[in-house]
């Protein structure tokens, strides 16, 4: 009984600290074939991709975007915009526009009062 007991709190325990870990999400949309590279990590886009890139922890990140042009030998990357940004522990949505423009929108969590009708963001 006493090994059952020790085994349900360890296993309690374990499920509190994997829930308490989360990881903000980012998602990352392009509209053109773009090189976005953002703490030195590279993600190549299609048209049209949306990807999750959700490997980042909490704290200031800068990110590039790079237009890819085929030469006659081999790549060339132009740099088109660059910016930083801050990740807290919501979750952020960047986009790239056709001309390269970055958009970065925070989606903050809604917290409810007690009464359905008022609202705190």
């Amino acid at each position: 009984m006493k090994k059952i007991f020790t085994l349900a709190i360890a296993s309690l325990f374990t499920v509190a600290l994997f829930a308490a870990d989360r990881r903000p999400s980012v998602t990352l949309t392009t509209d053109k074939k773009y090189e976005v590279v953002i703490d030195g990590r590279s993600y190549a886009s299609a048209i049209g991709n949306t990807m999750d890139v959700s490997l980042f922890n909490s704290g200031r990140h800068t990110i590039k975007v790079y237009q890819l042009k085929n030469g006659l030998f081999s790549k060339q990357k132009k740099l088109v915009s660059s910016t930083t940004f801050q990740l807290n522990r919501s979750s952020l949505d960047i986009s790239v526009d056709r001309y390269g423009r970055i958009t970065i929108q925070e989606q903050k969590k809604m917290k409810y009062d007690r009464r359905p009708d008022q609202r705190r963001f």
